[in-house]
């Protein structure tokens, strides 16, 4: 996958700490509002999909190699995650964050070949990322408002495959990192003048790398409380 930056780490966090530099507000003589920064975190769920390359895709593979298998995905996950943001608009914010999108767990079954004595092959897919998002937000009353997200995740995927047989125990650990784009939508309601309960959903494509890690996209749900300094 084409590369969209040269550190994924980096750029995020210039730019959370750029933004927690940032005035809170602005006051204005005739009582007008304020756009301030808020923070937030939350926990939910997960899911790893259109994986690539598929079970169906590994199986055949080794099946060319002379290696009858069953291969299967454990695609939810538990995740979680906390970003920091700042109102330029009342309708519009920009935001940064860190998700533990969780782990993909992989089991393959071998059978017994004439080059193998049976076995199993255990490991796990596990994805974090650094987040910037453009926020476009729309009041629906005074304390519920819809808001709609697009942006881009820098991502950091490893992968731990264990092979476990008569004839050994084998380790393969591999790691990629790279950018993707991610969209969500979501709604907020505040409790009270500073906190507030938001639920997201996040879509993120192509994560990870098709030969070295395995690739897929990201399906997250999460419930967040949200602090807003106000």
């Amino acid at each position: 996958m084409k590369s969209l930056r040269p550190k994924p780490a980096t750029s995020a966090l210039a730019m959370m700490a750029a933004l927690l530099t940032l005035p809170v507000g602005t006051a204005q003589a005739d009582d007008a509002l304020q756009f301030p920064a808020y923070i937030g975190g939350g926990i939910g769920g997960s899911a790893f999909t259109d994986i690539a390359p598929s079970n169906a895709d590994i199986d055949a593979a080794l099946l060319k190699a002379g290696i009858r298998s069953d291969t299967d995905f454990d695609i939810n996950s538990f995740m979680w995650r906390a970003f920091v943001g700042i109102h330029f608009h009342e309708n519009f914010a920009v935001e940064v964050g860190y998700a533990d999108y969780g782990r993909v767990d992989v089991d393959i079954n071998l059978s017994s070949t004439n080059t193998i004595t049976g076995g199993s092959t255990d490991g796990e897919i596990n994805a974090i990322g650094y987040t910037v998002h453009g926020i476009g937000i729309v009041p629906i009353t005074e304390k519920l408002s819809f808001l709609g997200k697009a942006g881009v995740v820098f991502w950091d995927v490893d992968s731990n495959i264990y092979l476990k047989s008569t004839t050994g125990n084998y380790r393969l650990d591999n790691a990629e990192e790279d950018a993707s784009l991610a969209f969500g939508v979501g709604a907020e309601y505040r409790m009270t003048r500073q906190i507030g309960f938001r639920a997201d959903y996040d879509y993120i494509s192509e994560v990870g790398d098709f030969t070295l890690t395995g690739e897929a996209d990201i399906n997250t749900v999460t419930g967040n409380l949200v602090f807003h300094f106000e």
